[in-house]
């Protein structure tokens, strides 16, 4: 299994594409009744309990070992619909509610999300030097547009995550150890619909994307490779289509190269950037405990700024634990 590494302009890709997109996504994201009530899925206390009792017979280790099923029987169970709502014929996002954050220490909230998170795939590094667990919250950057927005307390347009590797991680974790007091609302829309609708609609644009293009690493690579990957926006992969977008990671990624941006691909670029804002999304606050999970192949997700400074104290700052899977 391996991703194509030859997509040209042709429209038989464009085709072929299309041919992985499932109707009941775009139906489910279509839906009248559409709303944040539709992402929730309830955690057994069955599965807090296995979390505890594991807590309570492994130290500090980070991520406890899961690999003892005997030992997670509920949490097993609970997997399995968790994961049949991110499928690609699916919404492809869900809401767990929810893990008694409150009742935890950093340490134990930090273990907790690893065990829970094992049972959705393998973890994926997110960082060169091989970082799981990634901590999401404001570090009060001197120069906050030089570095990861995930770090700061500024908003993030609609992306996929890690779309400079060459397989990105198919699943996406968001487990809120506690949400700002102020700002930081999600947004979730589905990228298969604002693909089908740049079918019908631009596919001038469509082909432009299919090119590879250079794709900003944000630092996370040897000192002696280049800083970015060539990769397309959309292709497939496993017979799966999978997709990777974030509007300012390709712009960078040019400059990086030492490129001028093509004057055709800042076009589609901002047609995409167009057709994503006017599509149905879902908007909702994060509350502690919650674990939000989006197939990071056909759905988007955003950020809203929050109000954290210097001066918020540390123990009501926003903090967010992302993990990845593959």
């Amino acid at each position: 299994m391996s991703i194509k590494t030859d997509l040209d302009n042709s429209a038989s890709d464009i085709s072929a594409l299309s041919g992985y997109i499932s109707e009941p996504h775009l139906n489910a994201w279509h839906s009248e009744s559409l709303s944040a009530d539709t992402l929730l899925l309830n955690l057994p206390d069955a599965c807090i309990d296995e979390f505890d009792k594991a807590l309570a017979r492994t130290g500090d280790v980070e991520i406890p070992d899961t690999s003892n099923r005997e030992h997670f029987k509920h949490c097993v169970e609970f997997s399995e619909q968790l994961l049949q709502r991110l499928d690609s014929n699916a919404l492809g996002a869900v809401i767990v509610d929810r893990i008694p954050s409150e009742r935890y220490h950093e340490l134990d909230n930090r273990r907790v999300c690893g065990m829970f998170s094992s049972f959705v795939g393998p973890l994926m590094a997110q960082n060169f030097a091989g970082l799981t667990l990634y901590d999401v919250k404001n570090t009060n950057p001197k120069n906050p547009e030089k570095v990861r927005k995930s770090i700061t307390n500024h908003a993030q347009p609609y992306h996929t995550d890690g779309g400079w590797h060459r397989v990105p991680a198919k699943y996406v974790g968001l487990y809120c150890v506690r949400n700002a007091q102020s700002g930081g609302g999600s947004k979730i829309t589905s990228m298969l619909s604002a693909y089908k609708a740049m079918v019908e609609s631009h596919p001038e644009h469509l082909k432009t994307l299919l090119v590879s293009s250079p794709w900003d690493m944000q630092g996370e690579h040897a000192k002696d490779e280049p800083g970015f990957l060539m990769n397309p926006m959309f292709e497939s992969y496993d017979n799966q289509f999978v997709s990777r977008y974030y509007d300012s990671y390709v712009r960078n990624g040019y400059r990086v190269k030492g490129e001028e941006l093509p004057a055709n691909l800042d076009a589609a670029l901002n047609t995409m950037k167009t057709v994503i804002s006017e599509q149905p999304d879902i908007r909702f606050e994060m509350s502690g405990g919650q674990f939000q999970y989006l197939n990071n192949w056909t759905v988007l997700h955003a950020r809203e700024a929050f109000a954290d400074t210097e001066q918020t104290p540390e123990e009501k700052t926003r903090h967010v634990i992302r993990v990845w899977n593959n």
